[in-house]
């Protein structure tokens, strides 16, 4: 194969592959076997960085979501069983042309934080940061606010589906 004619797209997309096939090295056989007791989600970063609107709406809206992620691995009745604090600290929301040069109407949007897994007498026994970021296209027009509620919802989706594998679960 000559590698001499590969674009960027090809070098990516190859590496993608490799990494894709060989799956996380650090995900512990023992990942599979881990029970939680609760889940609890802590916005006070968020809102004490300015952010309620966004705070007040991800306290609603993602236990529910992060239940349904981490449903075979609730064990409400394993007292032994640690609890899974899903901290989070900032959401960003992307300016129009952020994603795609000054005239794309695409932005990327972040929400930032972290799975803390709490044992035994409240101390936590392991964090897991994670980081999620997604492209959205902006409407300009939007008088009534709900362009900017789904973007909230797209990030607590994307959190809570993404974190069981941050967590090698």
């Amino acid at each position: 194969m000559n590698f001499n004619n590969w674009s960027r797209r090809d070098a990516i997309l190859s590496l993608a592959a490799l990494l894709a096939s060989v799956g996380d090295s650090r995900a512990s056989p023992a990942g599979a076997e881990r029970r939680f007791r609760a889940i609890e989600v802590d916005v006070k970063p968020l809102r004490e960085g300015g952010d309620t609107d966004s705070a007040e709406r991800i306290a609603r809206e993602l236990p529910p979501l992060l239940q349904k992620s981490f449903a075979a691995r609730l064990a409400p009745a394993d007292r032994a069983a640690p609890i899974l604090r899903a901290r989070i600290d900032v959401v960003t929301f992307g300016m129009q042309g952020s994603a795609g040069g000054p005239h794309s109407t695409m932005a990327i949007d972040s929400i930032e934080g972290a799975a803390i897994v709490i044992g035994p007498g409240g101390r936590a026994a392991a964090s897991y940061p994670l980081r999620c970021s997604l492209a959205v296209n902006v409407d300009l027009n939007d008088i009534t606010g709900e362009m900017g509620r789904l973007r909230v919802t797209n990030l607590e989706q994307a959190f809570a589906s993404w974190l069981p594998g941050k967590l090698g679960v």
